[in-house]
Formats: C-alpha cells, structure tokens, sequence
C-alpha cells in the first residue's frame, strides 16, 4: 500500500494519505499521533510522529 506523507514544521503538522483504489485519500493531520503503514508484504512499522518535533 502506498503513502504520501507531507511535513509542515512550522505547523508542526504531518498530512498523510494513503493510495486507495488508485487515488490518494486523506488519512490523517498527524500531530503527536502514532500511525501504523502497511508497506511490503509483512513488512510494518508504527511511526510516532510526535518523536519528530523538537
């Protein structure tokens, strides 16, 4: 499954949208979330993105 994942430091905001039936969908305004991506075969990391904000 394929992610795009935009950073907004100032904001301190990440958009993040998955590709799904061949559009990108909006998923979510990630701030101090932990999100899980679904990336190859088994393969799956959780990513905190509270963990990228000073």
């Amino acid at each position: 499954m394929a992610h795009y994942v935009l950073v907004y430091p100032d904001l301190r905001t990440a958009r993040v949208w998955r590709l799904r039936d061949g559009r990108f969908v909006k998923r979510a305004d990630a701030v101090n979330e932990t999100l899980d991506f679904d990336l190859a075969g088994d393969c799956r990391i959780a990513f905190d993105f509270s963990r990228i904000w000073p």
